[in-house]
């Protein structure tokens, strides 16, 4: 954990349609998926039929606005592969008032 304090840890935001798939790809083969840290799944959401890009698009925008962003991140030229894009400094108590800003169901809780 990075910041006990505040329960704050790197935790990975991002799309999938099949999430166990997507999961095991990323275990499969974390050093081309930028794995920081091993991952276990603490939350899936919903989006009820709307555009996954779009939702994690505006997900990733929030979290950059309340300065969230991961500060091992390696910045890169606008559309290259970026290491890191995907994972925040977060809590999931912030994530959760995200999900319910955007109207997301949760399908999947753990804390």
């Amino acid at each position: 954990m990075l910041d006990p304090e505040r329960s704050k840890t790197l935790i990975k935001v991002g799309r999938a349609e099949d999430i166990a798939r997507r999961i095991a790809q990323h275990r499969y083969d974390g050093q081309k998926a930028a794995v920081p840290e091993p991952l276990v799944p603490i939350r899936a959401y919903g989006t009820e039929g709307r555009d996954l890009r779009a939702t994690e698009r505006m997900f990733h925008e929030l979290l950059d606005a309340a300065g969230h962003e991961n500060t091992r991140r390696e910045k890169r030229a606008r559309n290259k592969n970026e290491v890191g894009k995907e994972w925040f400094i977060n809590n999931t108590t912030f994530l959760d008032k995200i999900a319910k800003a955007l109207q997301l169901r949760a399908l999947f809780a753990k804390d």
